[in-house]
C-alpha cells in the first residue's frame, strides 16, 4: 500500500493547527467548549474525534487535487516543526493561563 507523502504531511499539519487554535479558543471561550463536551462527554474527546474526521477529509483532498508523487523530504520537516512550535504554542498558553 503506497502512502501518499505530501497529502499525509499537509493533512498531519492541517491537524495539528487545528488542536492548537481549537484548544486555545475553547479554553478562552466557554460556549465552544461546552459544544464540544456535549458532542460526546468530553471535549477532548471531541476534539479527537473532528481531528479524525478533518484528517480524513483533508487527506482525501489532498490525494485528489496533487499531481506530484515525487518523494520528497520537505513537507515531513513541515510536520516536524509544527508538532513542535503547536505543543510549545499550548504550552506556552497554558503556563499564561495558570499566571494570569
Amino acid at each position: 500500500m503506497n502512502f501518499h507523502i505530501k497529502a499525509l504531511s499537509i493533512a498531519t499539519t492541517v491537524v495539528i493547527w487545528y488542536i492548537v487554535a481549537v484548544t486555545i479558543i475553547a479554553e478562552n471561550f466557554a460556549p465552544l467548549k461546552n459544544a464540544l463536551a456535549a458532542a460526546t462527554g468530553h471535549h477532548w474527546v471531541s476534539k479527537g474525534v473532528f481531528a479524525l474526521i478533518l484528517f480524513a477529509v483533508v487527506y482525501g483532498a489532498c490525494v485528489f487535487l496533487l499531481t506530484d508523487s515525487r518523494e520528497n523530504p520537505k513537507p515531513v520537516y513541515v510536520v516536524i516543526g509544527s508538532a513542535i512550535a503547536g505543543g510549545l504554542a499550548i504550552f506556552l498558553f497554558y503556563v499564561w493561563h495558570f499566571f494570569a
